[in-house]
């Protein structure tokens, strides 16, 4: 029988099975879109032209330490977790609000969430629609977008307000910190901010800050199932943004490590990356990361 520490290294609580299904399917679409997006490289001749446009940069002059934050909060099923994150937000910052997107939960999410203090509405089920409908909606020029399962630090309204009175920076984001504790997680935790820090790449699970004007001229979260993060952080970088990652440190769940494997998550995610980078739609993306049912199931 496979021993504990090697489950949870290799494949977590989701077992051989899980595992088996991702890689069939990750491999097969990696390899038919490589050579798709060879084939259309050659006919072309040329890459697609991005937006390389700069990005407005006024509204920093007038962010102050007063200047209101909204915590925006996309969640689906979180139950009464998700009061740890809203009473967080607002314990540790006086000119903050919290606004909760639900998108279409189940188990009470949105009733746990006003209980914290939280404002609440309903969008689309979808992260990047909950994020997009909750900054519509956020009252606050200044804007946070904090995944459900994770908790800001000390001094994280101060922070943030004060790099984002700097005009150069487009965006910012803290440092990586994951919970429970697993083992080699430090290891995934020291290459994640690495990789925040050396490539101005943080992800959303590092809370990304912006203000709206920026927001806006990006043209807020692509509407896509998965990695719109990604998607939003490169294209303010392209543009001439810089994104900075704050010493202050997140606490993020580690509970996608758990139901996968330390490696076996890790690995998962690199494969996402690798088949975003060589053409495979996202939609497809999703169900390798979220499951056969292309949605968040955990």
């Amino acid at each position: 029988r496979m021993s504990t520490a090697i489950r949870q290294v290799a494949v977590g609580t989701d077992g051989i099975g899980g595992a088996a299904y991702f890689y069939l399917t990750a491999v097969g679409d990696i390899l038919f879109y490589s050579l798709r997006a060879i084939v259309s490289l050659l006919l072309r001749g040329r890459a697609e032209k991005l937006d390389t446009s700069p990005l407005p940069t006024a509204a920093a002059a007038s962010v102050t330490e007063r200047s209101l934050l909204s915590v925006v909060i996309p969640a689906y099923n979180e139950g009464s977790a998700i009061a740890d994150a809203v009473s967080a937000a607002l314990q540790l910052d006086v000119h903050v609000e919290v606004v909760v997107v639900d998108g279409g939960s189940t188990d009470g999410t949105a009733e746990w969430a006003r209980k914290a203090g939280a404002r609440t509405l309903t969008a689309p089920s979808g992260r990047a629609a909950c994020l997009n409908a909750g900054a519509a909606a956020a009252a606050g020029d200044l804007l946070l977008f904090l995944h459900a399962d994770t908790i800001l630090p000390q001094g994280y309204g101060s922070a943030t307000r004060q790099a984002l009175a700097d005009p150069s920076i487009a965006i910012s984001a803290f440092t990586l910190s994951l919970h429970p504790p697993l083992p080699l997680l430090a290891l995934i935790e020291h290459g994640a901010n690495q990789r925040s820090i050396l490539r101005s790449l943080p992800y959303g699970d590092q809370s990304l800050a912006l203000r709206r004007e920026t927001f806006r001229a990006l043209g807020g979260f692509p509407p896509n199932p998965l990695l719109e993060d990604l998607d939003l952080v490169r294209q303010a970088y392209r543009r001439g943004g810089r994104v900075v990652t704050l010493k202050h440190k997140v606490r993020s769940s580690a509970r996608r490590w758990q139901k996968f494997g330390v490696l076996g998550n890790t690995m998962r995610n690199q494969c996402v990356l690798l088949g975003h980078a060589v053409g495979v739609p996202v939609h497809r993306l999703a169900r390798w990361y979220y499951g056969r049912s292309g949605s968040k199931a955990y």
